[in-house]
């Protein structure tokens, strides 16, 4: 058994291939993931001598298509294939770019966007999805890799600054990026992760987060990898068809750590609501439940919390953490066993907006707080934009070298190290981090900031169907003036679009004393969001202005000839009275 002094030891390998032949070769036969199905069964179990087994033959058969150095597109669902095809990468020396199976037409322009990019010298996903699309490049499918092939396998000329995987990031303000993460980069995160969450080869992480995202690779799969830990996963598809299965599965292996984004919690806050009777569960065990990867919401915390206190989930459990691809993974987390910490702001005569600290800087990572356009540092308390600087952080994005250096290469007083730009508003309040924003979703009207979360919650809270984290605000320009258009979710209309727009319009009015120019209602399941859960509001505000939003109902103060107010599917634009 690995102490947890041990594991820490794992951040003087120098590559994941060096770690993983070392778990391989002293704890041979230790379980290492346990994979359920869709219905959480069947489990299936390697140990670390099988996953080096097979890395080590998967690499073998890529060699003979690829050399070191090219890139390896994995377009696999999650589970050991993945894994097998992700390791085989990396012990061959190839970059791999993990990215999601195509379920809409965006995310084949989105593979089409990466293949243009990272120009991979073959592509690893099922033969299904191999003979059904027009890659142009040659396509591999792990299950006719022979597993025999171990034995011809040499280890690859690599070292901690070598490329690890490109992960493209989620394009949630913009056109993703491939940000290059070495394998230095990875295990100066892990150490820090480590660290935070107190984990050592004792510990059991439960995870159902997709493999391709950094999320799910680096915190649930790499984690364990790190500490010599098991985990025991499941597929996205088997949480979002029943996400109480994910405390379920929790409690029967008794996991310590698991975690997700926000919508994870409300997911499973709001089927609690609708059971007819108790879970038999104990939940006891878990001393560490992350939320991070979107906005946190204090009242999903406290829900969840209070629900599944009856279940022993203790609060102090919850740790909220912020963190991006740019910087691998994890930059900040609360502080372990003690109960998420709460800001209130008000700007102006407005509400109070509640904000969820997300703690404060890991490890080396040195984080500041700037004036956006200056630079400056910001006092306390102060919002600006939160730069990071430190071992985690990524060289850059892949072949974007003018970005790479406007986002990496800032040089701040006082330190020699150059800081990351993260895009990120937020504030420090005793050493702790609380994010509040994106800088590009920023709305401002008259001079006046608004920010697009808050309108969001406001219009999640009227009644008549609309769809909680499913709404998305922005600025747009119209007239030569700065405009707030809305798009929301619903899955129920049975009061009409036009009463339930102008129920919206009112109640924001009410409570932020802000006009919402023009509000769109969609149908269930199209709002845009990122592979993590997070609203794309740029994306939505291009297909506002473009048409292509799926509109049931719309509502406009504004009465223009514009792209956006002419091509809403032939929907009826509602024209009430300007506010």
């Amino acid at each position: 058994m690995t102490t947890r002094g041990e594991a820490m030891k794992s951040d003087h390998f120098e590559t994941l291939v060096s770690l993983l032949r070392h778990r391989a070769s002293v704890t041979r036969e230790q379980t290492a993931y346990t994979y359920l199905d869709d219905r959480f069964g069947s489990p299936r179990t390697f140990s670390w001598g099988e996953f080096d087994e097979r890395a080590r033959a998967m690499a073998a058969g890529l060699l003979t298509r690829s050399k070191p150095g090219d890139r390896a597109l994995l377009v696999l669902p999650s589970g050991p294939d993945f894994l097998f095809a992700f390791f085989g990468c990396l012990y061959a020396g190839l970059i791999a770019v993990p990215a999601p199976e195509p379920a809409r037409a965006r995310d084949i322009d989105r593979l089409r966007g990466l293949i243009a990019s990272a120009k991979p010298s073959v592509v690893l996903a099922t033969r299904a999805l191999l003979d059904a699309g027009d890659w142009n490049v040659p396509g591999v499918a792990p299950e006719e890799v022979p597993i025999d092939g171990a034995a011809g396998w040499s280890e690859p000329a690599i070292d901690g600054a070598s490329t690890a995987f490109l992960q493209y990031t989620s394009g949630s303000t913009g056109d993703p990026k491939g940000v290059m993460v070495s394998h230095a980069n990875i295990l100066a995160n892990e150490a820090i992760i480590c660290r935070a969450f107190g984990h050592d080869s004792t510990t059991t992480v439960v995870g159902w987060l997709p493999h391709y995202h950094d999320m799910g690779l680096i915190g649930n799969i790499l984690q364990p990898l790190f500490v010599g830990a098991q985990a025991v996963l499941v597929s996205p598809l088997a949480f979002m068809r029943d996400p109480l299965g994910w405390l379920r599965t929790v409690s029967k292996y008794r996991g310590r750590t698991t975690g997700g984004p926000n919508f994870a919690y409300e997911l499973c806050v709001r089927r609690h609501q609708r059971l007819k009777q108790p879970l038999d569960i104990d939940l006891s065990c878990l001393d560490l439940a992350f939320v991070g990867a979107e906005p946190i919401r204090a009242r999903t915390m406290q829900d969840f919390a209070r629900i599944f206190g009856q279940y022993g989930f203790d609060e102090r459990a919850l740790f909220p953490c912020y963190g991006l691809a740019e910087a691998t993974l994890f930059v900040t987390g609360g502080d372990k066993g003690v109960a998420p910490r709460l800001w209130e702001r008000q700007v102006g005569n407005g509400p109070r907006s509640v904000f969820v600290g997300c703690g404060k800087p890991a490890g080396e990572l040195d984080i500041r707080v700037v004036n956006p356009q200056t630079l400056a540092p910001c006092d306390e308390g102060v919002e600006g934009e939160v730069l990071v600087a430190g071992a985690s952080v990524s060289r850059g994005y892949w072949n974007r070298p003018a970005e790479t250096e406007a986002t990496f290469g800032n040089r701040l007083p006082g330190s020699d190290a150059p800081f990351l730009r993260t895009g990120d508003l937020g504030v420090l309040r005793a050493g702790e981090v609380f994010i509040t924003g994106r800088i590009r979703d920023c709305i401002i009207v008259k001079g006046q900031n608004y920010y697009p979360q808050d309108l969001e919650v406001i219009a999640e809270g009227v009644q008549g169907g609309i769809r909680a984290g499913h709404c998305a605000a922005f600025g747009f320009e119209s007239l030569d003036l700065e405009r707030i258009g809305l798009v929301c979710e619903v899955t129920d209309l049975a009061g009409g679009g036009a009463e339930l727009c102008e129920r919206i319009r009112a109640t924001i009015s009410d409570v932020h004393s802000v006009p919402v120019d023009t509000i769109v209602l969609i149908e269930p399941r199209s709002l845009s969001k990122t592979t993590s859960g997070k609203i794309e509001r740029q994306s939505t505000k291009r297909a506002f202005l473009d048409g292509s939003l799926r509109a049931i109902a719309a509502s406009s103060v504004l009465d223009t000839e514009e792209a956006w107010c002419r091509a809403l599917d032939g929907v009826r634009v509602d024209r009430p009275a300007k506010p």
